[in-house]
């Protein structure tokens, strides 16, 4: 079978997803006239069936029974999808996110369908297909349940942040169904707080106006993609995001990276992040090369005002999206100010205030650069069958041509560099590994609204006495924190002169 664009079909760390039910694995998702028209009700729209058409291989069949309102065109930050009615926007979006991969129409299927999704507030979970969700978000605010209504409120406010992650939650619910997991649990969460959702007035500021801190995001994959889409989607938030990223998607990105669609492939990651913010108030400043070339990068692009900040290589706001420990550490290394880091772990999301000071961990603790042996690597691949090494190559996404040139180099290695730097590539950072689009999203969702808080509540309120803030799709799924304490033989922060480097680099803030 092949592995591109199915990385959650991979076995899933945990060991806990059954397989798949049996049967036809088709989706109703429903919405109400009154909570279609809103704001949030069209952001949840927008990101669930944007979740639910990568699940390729697990949902089969997707029916949108939605009213044809009148389309909020802040709700859709993609600038080649142009349609004025709701519906067939949500069916534009589905077909160009899954291809013929996953089918979508407009509707309702004559039999019942496998499961159901019911948007809205007030809304009971009872259809006739065997598995119903009700789902609902507004402002900082997400609910999702199987067996309880959904919360009686008006939906007012512009904050995208509990629609979007009400959308992962439905998502995730019916990736669980199909994959035979047990969902029982009601989620009632405040990305505010982080702990249960306030719907009847909680402490989040209203939602006009808003200011954003410039930040430099780090890797526009999955993660960042969501990141970027969270704070997009604020009408009139104002701000700068500097972006850098040196990939471009491949088969394995259409799974989970929300700012592509399925005919993208080949196309740079930070330049799908840049269009999102076309028909916004925030500036982004798309870079497609590596941390830390960007650095030194005399082409770089980046605000003229924080021109004379990077020639210091002072960086006062970082946001982490990168998804290997060389990369973190590399990050850490430039001892940034404040670092907010977004990263995922099979079915958990994870977002972390990182700093040099006070008692949390800075971004490098956590996160040790494994240490490799070429000459190792080497004859582990040359005692592997050729068929062994083959499904190797395959796990790893390699191009045949590539394949070829390792093959030679395995044996001769004299033959060429560009085999041994991708070996040493492949030692380093490892196989591709698994992961499903509603957990990354969440995670960049996650991290977005701790970002909004800093910049809206000062950054006091993001290390607190828990740093590290995660969300398990397994079990519960309640938000959990961590203390995330300093590591004294940390090889950034644990070093007595990068500490005084620090100090004196930020000794006037």
């Amino acid at each position: 079978m092949s592995m591109s664009g199915d990385r959650h079909l991979r076995p899933e760390p945990s060991g806990k997803l059954k397989g798949l039910i049996p049967g036809p694995r088709t989706l109703l998702v429903q919405s109400s006239p009154s909570y279609a028209s809103t704001f949030a009700g069209q952001v949840l729209l927008q990101l669930l069936v944007n979740l639910l058409c990568r699940q390729f291989g697990v949902i089969e069949e997707v029916w949108l029974d939605v009213p044809s309102v009148p389309i909020d065109t802040r709700t859709f930050p993609f600038p080649v999808l142009q349609h004025a009615r709701l519906d067939e926007q949500l069916l534009s979006l589905g077909r160009a996110v899954s291809g013929d991969e996953v089918r979508i129409a407009l509707g309702r299927p004559d039999v019942a369908s496998a499961a159901t999704i019911l948007l809205g507030p007030d809304v009971e979970p009872c259809s006739e297909s065997n598995f119903t969700l009700v789902t609902y978000g507004e402002g900082w605010n997400a609910f999702c349940s199987p067996v309880d209504r959904s919360p009686e409120k008006d939906s007012s406010s512009l904050i995208p942040f509990g629609p979007l992650l009400a959308a992962c939650h439905a998502a995730g619910g019916v990736f669980r169904y199909f994959q035979r997991v047990p969902c029982f649990a009601t989620q009632n969460q405040s990305l505010w707080t982080f702990d249960l959702g306030v719907w009847r007035g909680d402490a989040a500021p209203q939602d006009v106006g808003i200011s954003l801190l410039p930040a430099y995001l780090i890797g526009l994959g999955a993660v960042g993609a969501a990141f970027a889409l969270s704070l997009a989607l604020i009408p009139d938030a104002s701000g700068c995001f500097i972006g850098i990223d040196p990939q471009q998607t491949d088969e394995s990105s259409k799974n989970r990276l929300v700012s592509m669609f399925q005919d993208e492939i080949g196309q740079s990651k930070v330049a799908l992040a840049a269009r999102l913010f076309e028909g916004s108030a925030i500036h982004f400043y798309p870079n497609q090369t590596r941390w830390p070339e960007y650095a030194t990068e005399p082409d770089r692009l980046s605000p003229p005002e924080l021109r004379n900040e990077e020639e210091a290589f002072r960086y006062m706001w970082v946001i982490s999206c990168v998804d290997r420990n060389i990369h973190r550490q590399n990050i850490a290394r430039y001892l940034p100010r404040h670092v907010l880091s977004g990263s995922t772990d099979g079915l958990v999301a994870q977002a972390t205030y990182c700093a040099m000071e006070g008692p949390c961990e800075c971004l490098a603790c956590n996160h040790p650069v494994p240490t490799f042996s070429l000459e190792r690597f080497v004859q582990e691949l040359q005692g592997l069958t050729p068929s062994d090494r083959a499904a190797r190559y395959e796990a790893w996404d390699l191009q045949p041509a590539m394949q070829a040139a390792i093959d030679e180099y395995l044996f001769d290695p004299e033959c060429g560099q560009v085999a041994e730097a991708e070996l040493r590539r492949l030692g380093v950072e490892g196989t591709t590994e698994w992961s499903v689009g509603f957990v990354s999203a969440a995670a960049g969702i996650m991290l977005a609204a701790l970002f909004l808080r800093c910049c809206v509540d000062g950054v006091a309120t993001a290390p607190n006495e828990y740093p590290e803030r995660r969300l398990i799709f397994l079990g519960s799924q309640e938000f959990s924190t961590s203390r995330a304490r300093r590591k004294p033989d940390c090889p950034v922060c644990g070093k007595s002169k990068v500490r005084e480097r620090y100090r004196q680099r930020w000794k006037n803030d």
